[in-house]
């Protein structure tokens, strides 16, 4: 029986590096800029429809105590 050989080759390429961009996240250009208005705040959380609920009472302290 012959036998085989098997041949191996390594490649050797150039990565190229690609720089990401750094998107602020949307917390961090708050604190930035200007606290946002409660109606605005509440709809960025989504919870405009229902602005006296506890879960909005609550983020919005959060919010403004920060």
């Amino acid at each position: 029986m012959a036998k085989k050989k098997k041949v191996l080759k390594e490649v050797m390429f150039e990565e190229e590096v690609l720089e990401e961009e750094t998107i602020p996240e949307p917390q961090l250009l708050q604190e930035e800029s200007k606290k946002m208005s409660k109606d605005s705040f509440l709809k960025s959380i989504g919870l405009q429809d229902r602005p006296g609920s506890i879960r909005a009472i609550e983020a919005w302290e959060k919010y403004s105590k920060e």
